[in-house]
């Protein structure tokens, strides 16, 4: 039988690998597949969109603080919940001190003063989904000392009706970011809910709110029992690492007092009081130090 030149009819050796260089390419594979199916991409979403999901996360942060859940565990669950990556951050107490009003002996001990009031170190995350970041604060009301009854009820009135004028929350960045959208919510103690409509104040440092809390007859169903304000953003650039200080500032009057005004800029929010007496003003004893990049 005639062979071309050069074939001599003997099966051709096979160069074979060893199993362990095998497997590590296949599951190299298999793992670049997941991470690529995995990982979100961040989609186009219109202004409802983006309303309606910073409402969601924001209102969960804040069901799984007054919870009492951990930190650790919130961030866990919003990374299963909404895939959103939590950033780096701190707790920073100097410098951050509450800001009170100074009460006469008389109406200590029938007014409120700011130690009434929980506000939680905000939060901060990246949103995969949306390709932005989003920052929430919340605050709730104390009980008084030994009591199930909020600490609110010193400034209402059994008749119901407006405690004093508006109050305001709202928070604030120490660097310049681009504002995307942002919102809030207020709660009675039976959670009945009203929705913040537009803000007082926005702009390229944070947002506030300043809406009329009231209160039925009795004492009962006050507006602003807990709350928070939500806030996506975008950052100007990320050159090198950049720390952000964020913080959430809450203003509150009773009697003939009011909040005529409320203002966000770079020195932080500012609140226009119409009495100096009747009304008080804190931002959050432990800010968030924020480190996106």
């Amino acid at each position: 039988m005639n062979r071309p030149i050069g074939e001599t009819g003997r099966t051709p050796a096979v160069t074979r690998r060893p199993l362990s260089r095998v497997l590590a390419t296949a599951l190299a594979a298999v793992v670049a597949i997941f991470l690529t199916a995995a990982a979100p991409v961040p989609r186009p979403m219109t202004a409802e969109q983006l309303a309606a999901r910073g409402e969601a996360i924001a209102n969960r942060i804040m069901a799984l603080q007054r919870g009492g859940a951990t930190q650790r565990t919130i961030d866990r669950a919003m990374h299963r919940e909404y895939g959103l990556k939590p950033v780096p951050m701190a707790a920073q107490r100097s410098q951050l001190t509450e800001q009170r009003t100074q009460l006469t002996a008389a109406a200590t001990s029938t007014s409120t003063e700011s130690s009434c009031v929980n506000l939680p170190k905000p939060t901060a995350y990246y949103d995969t989904q949306a390709g932005a970041h989003i920052v929430s604060a919340s605050w709730s009301w104390k009980n008084l000392p030994k009591s199930s009854t909020r600490c609110w009820v010193r400034d209402t009135s059994v008749y119901g009706g407006d405690v004093g004028g508006p109050d305001a929350f709202g928070i604030y960045l120490n660097r310049q970011v681009i504002y995307r959208s942002s919102g809030g919510n207020h709660w009675t103690e039976r959670n009945a809910r009203s929705r913040f409509v537009n803000p007082e104040d926005w702009d390229a440092y944070g947002v506030v709110y300043r809406s009329q809390d009231r209160s039925n007859t009795g004492n009962r169903e006050y507006t602003w029992d807990h709350g928070n304000v939500w806030m996506y953003f975008n950052l100007t650039t990320c050159a090198g690492t950049q720390t952000f200080t964020l913080k959430s500032k809450i203003g509150h009057t009773w009697s003939n007092a009011s909040i005529s005004s409320a203002s966000v800029s770079a020195s932080g929010i500012s609140l226009t009081f119409t009495t100096t007496e009747h009304r008080w003003q804190a931002v959050n004893p432990t800010a968030g130090i924020y480190t996106p990049c």
